[in-house]
């Protein structure tokens, strides 16, 4: 994880937010369902900042906060497939649209390429920290007879 990646999250929401007159301008109609799959991908990518940290953090639970980092992890593969799958409009990826998003806030042209290969360098390590041995959630059943 980029060491502000929290800061950095919510100052692209934000520009996001205060640049929609201008990014609505300049996506017309694709805006849209390309700010849809933008606010999904922040709140992936906020979901893994917190469930790293958590992990980070308390690599050993309880019986409660295990149920709870297992729910996390669902909702995490949730929020994956929800921005995955956003219909794509023009034969557009949703990766195409998110990095159209990244082309608008930085104001550039030609920059997709480069926003495609740096999101294909990020996803590669997306779960990385869940298939590590201290993120391995190990169900063990006990042994409650008396003996």
């Amino acid at each position: 994880m980029p060491p502000d990646e929290a800061s950095l999250l919510v100052r692209m929401h934000t520009l996001w937010y205060h640049g929609e007159p201008l990014f609505r301008t300049e996506l017309s109609t694709h805006y849209d369902l390309v700010s849809k799959i933008l606010t999904a991908w922040l709140h992936e990518r906020q979901a893994i900042a917190s469930l790293r940290h958590s992990m980070a953090a308390n690599p050993g639970v309880s019986h409660i906060g295990l149920v709870d980092r297992l729910l996390a992890m669902n909702d995490l593969r949730a929020m994956r497939l929800k921005w995955k799958n956003m219909s794509s409009i023009d034969g557009l990826s949703p990766e195409d649209l998110l990095c159209m998003a990244f082309r608008v806030m930085t104001n550039t042209e030609g920059s997709e390429y480069m926003f495609k290969d740096g999101l294909a360098r990020l996803e590669l390590g997306v779960f990385e920290f869940l298939r590590s041995e201290d993120a391995k959630i190990v169900m063990q059943r006990r042994d409650t007879r008396a003996g």
